[in-house]
């Protein structure tokens, strides 16, 4: 497992390789909503057919709720939205744009000292803006940070 740790760290960009904790095992489970660092909230925000995703301002749907799931491939996940009736993964494409597909990308969440979690993918880090989602090199740090709200009760 120590080498492949380190092959995260290898393959990620000099930002990561300065800024990211250690591995998050812990963050595996959900419901959970996302929220960054601007106070909006990972969405799924088309459901039917398209595969946007964006921040919102609150975090009251199915739309905006997502489950962490540990992939056998150590310490990667998968970022499923609870969205739709088909399973949508959280995707990031090599050119940096997020969206959500049926088999979606494979991240390496860290945890940060400030309690948020960043995730790796591509050797981009995911990142959110007050309205929009990317995964980017070139980003500002804090931007990369996110939160975990479980969500209790009904989904």
């Amino acid at each position: 497992m120590f080498v492949f740790r380190m092959l995260i760290c290898v393959v990620a960009s000099a930002y990561a390789i300065r800024h990211l904790k250690s591995p998050a095992d812990q963050a595996v489970g959900g419901p959970y909503c996302i929220r960054s660092i601007h106070g909006t909230y990972l969405r799924n925000a088309h459901p039917y057919g398209d595969t946007k995703v964006d921040m919102a301002l609150r975090c009251t749907t199915p739309c905006e709720r997502w489950t962490i799931e540990k992939l056998p491939e150590h310490a990667l996940v998968a970022i499923k939205s609870h969205c739709t009736e088909l399973p949508h993964t959280l995707h990031a494409d090599q050119d940096g744009s997020v969206s959500v597909m049926r088999w979606g990308s494979h991240w390496a969440p860290f945890k940060n000292d400030d309690g948020s979690y960043s995730c790796l993918t591509w050797n981009n880090m995911l990142s959110a803006n007050e309205n929009s989602v990317e995964a980017k090199r070139d980003i500002l740090e804090e931007w990369t940070h996110f939160w975990l709200e479980p969500v209790y009760g009904n989904e």
